[in-house]
């Protein structure tokens, strides 16, 4: 089998692992029945009133309910600090996989596998984790929402639950590629040795 073709093989069966593994982790979130019944408990706690459903109602305890509002902007911003997080261990994964890559041009084969072409899969794998990061940062604009505060609420609750999916891509997509890239280093350290 030719080097190329054995090292797209293992990049392909990396990043299927690699999506089942996100697939499987972003399956533990709420289904939509049991996030309403989130919402519910949520907007209940700081309004003490279910959350309205048909007709728009009258928002009539508007102290309460901005409050509500701004619990849930806490947890937004507790994302885009984790997605902050995220960014600057990809940068730093990114740079040593940068200077391994340059090693592995000593030994580039390995088995009938290019260590140095995987090193760039896992780089691009680092590149699409902070691309799902970054995309976290995109302001948000719907005038439809902020008319009344439950739908505000709502809408906010929703763009969490994205969110949260988001950040969980983001982290296994890193952690597989700092897995897959220190095992790829320890192949090449051990090649290297004489």
């Amino acid at each position: 089998m030719p080097v190329w073709m054995s090292t797209l093989l293992i990049a392909i069966a990396i990043a299927v692992v690699v999506a089942l593994w996100a697939h499987a982790m972003t399956r533990q979130f709420p289904a939509p029945t049991q996030l309403r019944a989130i919402n519910n408990a949520i907007w209940k706690r700081y309004t003490r009133v279910d959350l309205p459903t048909g007709p728009i109602p009258a928002d009539n305890q508007p102290e309460r309910a901005d409050s509500v509002i701004a619990y849930v902007e806490r947890i937004v911003d507790r994302q885009i600090n984790k997605a902050r997080g995220i960014l600057p261990f990809n940068s730093i994964i990114i740079a040593a996989l940068s200077f391994e890559k340059a090693r592995s041009a000593q030994s580039p084969v390995a088995g009938g596998i290019n260590l140095g072409w995987l090193l760039l899969f896992v780089t691009l794998g680092l590149a699409i984790s902070s691309a799902l990061c970054l995309r976290m940062f995109f302001v948000r604009w719907t005038s439809t929402d902020y008319g009344y505060f439950h739908l505000e609420f709502e809408s906010t609750m929703e763009m969490i639950v994205r969110r949260s999916k988001i950040v969980e891509w983001a982290t296994v997509i890193a952690l597989a590629s700092l897995i897959v890239g220190v095992a790829l280093i320890a192949a090449i350290e051990f090649l290297a040795r004489p």
